[in-house]
């Protein structure tokens, strides 16, 4: 009788053995299938294309800095992107309730990068109004891309 006990015993804990192993293949199987289906949703043509770039802007109540996200495309930020962010900055924001710093007479000279240090230098128009806003506006900007670490506007 104890023989038998010791064999139901035995093969109760296969069978529960099997079946834990069982659960944990199904799962990661399943997870490893919904993970697939995700990264082909995120690889669409549509996604890629585009990036969000943050923009500041001085807020005309409070006077402090704000931020606005822009939409862009890709291809467009690849070949000089200091310049795209910089004539954004130069054509406005989207929101009302900001004020544009940098006039529209505004006119890029050089963009330099090296040493993660970016030098730019502007006509002599943007120094005529809010240079310190200007300034730190360009700055807080342009400093949200991760490989700049310096900034230097002449």
């Amino acid at each position: 009788m104890k023989e038998k006990n010791k064999l139901v015993v035995i093969f109760l804990l296969i069978i529960l053995i099997t079946a834990i192993f069982s659960l944990i293949f199904i799962r990661f199987y399943n997870n490893k299938e919904k993970k697939e289906i995700l990264i082909q949703e995120e690889i669409s043509d549509q996604q890629n294309r585009f990036a969000n770039v943050l923009l500041y802007f001085i807020d005309y109540q409070t006077g402090e800095l704000e931020t606005e996200y822009r939409l862009v495309d890709i291809k467009k930020l690849v070949n000089n992107p200091y310049e795209i962010i910089i004539n954004m900055l130069i054509e406005g924001l989207k929101n009302v309730n900001y004020k544009k710093s940098i006039p529209n007479e505004t006119t890029i000279n050089k963009i330099e990068f090296k040493n993660r240090i970016l030098e730019i230098s502007f006509y002599a128009v943007i120094f005529e109004n809010n240079k310190n806003e200007i300034h730190l506006i360009i700055d807080k900007t342009l400093k949200e891309l991760l490989e700049v670490e310096k900034l230097i506007i002449k």
